[in-house]
């Protein structure tokens, strides 16, 4: 095999995870999510597809879909939360990241992302602090 064959099979390769992304995106649950922390923050193609499937599972999520997802990412100790800070929250433009971190198992990180998404525009960030403010009493 050449080397432009093994570029071509390289990029082959990429172009089906991304596009198994984008299907997670649109048929995932919320059990999908954990399957995608690894990939946020994005630093490639696949991270931001990571990140917009993880905003689309969680837009057509239930409130008991996020309460229980809220549940698993507080208790379970086997997600692969990246060793995210409140001020990588701060300083991040990922909607999907800032999305996830609203139910990070360290406070000061969901702290972050709420604040983020106190001055985020549209329905999900809107529905995000309400079930946070649920939560939270």
């Amino acid at each position: 095999m050449g080397f432009f064959d093994f570029l071509m099979r390289q990029i082959a390769g990429r172009a089906e995870a991304r596009a198994d992304l984008v299907n997670v995106g649109a048929f995932g649950t919320i059990r999908d999510l954990a399957d995608l922390l690894p990939l946020l923050p994005p630093i490639d193609a696949f991270g931001e597809a990571a990140s917009e499937a993880a905003l689309r599972i969680l837009d057509r999520a239930s409130d008991e879909d996020l309460a229980l997802w809220d549940e698993r990412a507080r208790v379970d100790g086997s997600l692969r939360w990246h060793r995210l800070r409140g001020a990588d929250i701060e300083a991040s433009r990922d909607p999907g990241t800032i999305a996830l971190a609203a139910f990070h198992p360290r406070e000061d990180v969901r702290a972050a992302a709420v604040r983020r998404l106190e001055t985020t525009e549209g329905a999900l960030a809107k529905r995000l602090l309400s079930a946070r403010s649920v939560r939270s009493s």
